[in-house]
Formats: structure tokens, sequence, C-alpha cells
């Protein structure tokens, strides 16, 4: 599972903050010093994880549109985290058993049912309840894998290397992630499945490694690819064999896009053209991101929040990732959403 910095110092509860500017912003409250959002679906409700009080696990996290937040619990053992949420509030995830055996989990009603397969991660999930992600094939490697029901899965193979994963998988059935190729030269191209056909979604001539990270209902993918310069990512979108890389903010290098709608609008994260940090973009019909710093009010910022990843956007144009306080901190998850103007 992921596990945010470990570097972030005391516990402290910060309460919802939302003001109305060209996007209202939400810093949803969590019971640790740290919690990220991974997902929101079409009402509005966000997974991601928190750590807990004493600072010592990580559990899933699913907050209500209303801001509120529950912590969502595990299969009985001490760490789970929440990746993928659809409309029918079903959630896909991983966590730990009572044994400390990590598997993959769909939380449906609150209740968190253990999928199939050794040591497994459910990075996606659809509006029909499919879910997708990992699991640990012994003698063989971590195969992306779609779940068929709670106790068995469809092994969906490689591209010749030992692993692969499944990171999203639309309400067609579509399937994208990343898979390795026999050659150590290249470790990993983003690729997508059509039931059990694998394709490669990464030109040949391309050098380096690159990875699909989610598909809306049109089945345009975005992820990312190695730069032009080659040592450095960036963001990209593949739809019908076509690759379109998309650029980091001015002046920057890195980039990677982790979420879209179904309008087309693309967030992720990119490198600032100041030391490299990280900021939370949008690529809406143009290819060089917008800075979602810029577009919340200033008295977020005035506050010390900084947002710097967007990990999901809904049909709304609600987006979610972690926000970092530089006041006081500590790491949150946010949720913006476009202003509704005031009427004359």
């Amino acid at each position: 599972m992921r596990l945010p910095s470990p570097s972030l110092a005391i516990a402290l509860l910060v309460p919802a903050l939302a003001i109305a500017a060209p996007y209202d912003c939400t810093v949803l409250p969590a019971p640790g010093f740290a919690a990220g959002a991974s997902a929101v679906n079409n009402l509005g409700q966000v997974v991601g994880y928190s750590f807990l009080p004493d600072g010592s696990d990580i559990h899933a996290m699913l907050w209500q549109s209303d801001g509120t937040g529950a912590d969502i619990g595990t299969l009985g053992g001490t760490e789970s985290e929440a990746y993928a949420i659809n409309d029918a509030g079903d959630i896909a995830g991983a966590g730990y058993d009572a044994t400390q055996a990590q598997f993959a989990i769909v939380w449906r009603g609150g209740v968190a049912h253990a999928l199939a397969g050794v040591n497994g991660t459910a990075f996606g999930l659809n509006g029909a309840g499919q879910a997708v992600g990992q699991v640990l094939v012994p003698g063989q490697g971590y195969h992306a894998v779609l779940w068929t029901g709670d106790s068995a899965f469809l092994d969906l193979g490689t591209l010749g290397g030992p692993d692969s994963v499944a990171s999203a998988i639309n309400d067609a059935g579509q399937v994208v992630g990343a898979a390795e190729l026999p050659t150590r030269a290249v470790k990993t191209h983003a690729a997508s499945w059509t039931g059990t056909t694998l394709t490669d979604l990464t030109p040949a001539q391309v050098r380096g490694s690159s990875t699909a990270s989610a598909i809306n209902r049109g089945g345009l993918a975005v992820g990312w690819v190695p730069s032009d310069q080659g040592s450095h990512t960036q963001a990209a979108t593949w739809v019908g064999g076509q690759t379109v890389k998309l650029l980091p903010l001015a002046g920057a290098v890195n980039s990677k896009a982790y979420g879209v709608n179904v309008a087309g609008a693309v967030v992720g994260v990119s490198e600032t053209a100041a030391g490299g940090l990280e900021h939370a973009v949008m690529w809406n019909g143009a290819l060089r991101p917008v800075d979602l710093n810029a577009l919340v009010p200033a008295a977020v910022r005035r506050a010390g929040w900084v947002l710097t990843d967007a990990h999901g956007i809904n049909d709304a144009g609600w987006i979610v990732g972690t926000a970092y306080n530089t006041l006081t901190s500590v790491e949150r998850a946010y949720v913006i959403k476009p202003a509704v103007a005031a009427a004359d």
C-alpha cells in the first residue's frame, strides 16, 4: 500500500475550510497528521487514507459530499487504503487481515470484502462493480487481474516480463495499467486490455517506462511517458492508438496525469519552475496545464495550504488530491469544485 511521507510532524485535526472563488476549496478533516484523497465519484463522495491519531498506521477513509469523513476500517489487521469509488458507493482498495496478510478489498454498504489472490490490491472499480488491480502469482510475479467475483479473478498477463498492474476500468470494461517487457532495457510500458487482449500503448521508438493510470467512459486513457529529454516523466493521453504528450508547468520538466473525466479534463501533478516543487494541475483542452493553486481562494493559500497533487476528477469537475500546509506541516485530503456564481 502507498504510504505518505513519514517526515510530517505532530497529529493535528484540521477543520473543513470552504471559501468561494473560481474554485471552492474544502480541506477535509482527518484524525491523523497526514491524509490524502485518491478518487471522487459523481455523488461527491471522496476516498483515500488517513493516519490514525497516534500516527502508527493508515486506514481507508470515506468523505461524504458535505465534507464529513469516516474511517471505513480494515479486514481486521492494522492498515487499509482506498483507491477508487463508483457511483453506487462501492469502494476498492487493499488492507491487512488479522494475520497481517494483504488482500484486495471491495467495501460494499460499509462492509469490507476480501478479494481472491495473494498480496492483492484493487486500484480500479467501474459502475458494474468490476474491480481491477494486481495479485502475486507464485513463481511468476505480480500480475494485473480483473476480479470476476470476490472468490475468483482473471489473470490479464504481461508483455513478456514478470509483472503488470491494472490501474483502472471503465463501464465498457476497458482496462488500463502497465506491464513489463522481457527486456531489462525498458521496465514497463503503458498497456490496455479489452477482455484478455493486451495492447502495448507505448510507441516502439519511445525508450523508457510509461504507465496508464485512468480511463474515461469514452476510452480516453491518461498517465505518463518518458519526456523528450528521456530522464524525466511527461503526462500523456492515449486514444485510438495515438499518444499525445501533455506539457508540464512553464519552466518545469516532470509531470504525470492521474485522472480524467467524461469531458476529457485531465488532472495530475507537475513540477514547478521554482525548486522542483510539485503542484496539482489540470489540462483542460490545452497541452500546457493550469496550476490549481491559482484557482482556489487566496485565503486558502494564506492559511498555508498548497495543493501538491490531483488524483481524481468527477464529471461535474470536482477534483481531489493531497494538500500540504507549510505553516503546520500537516497533509490533508482536499476537494475543489467550480464555484457557483451569485445570482444578480
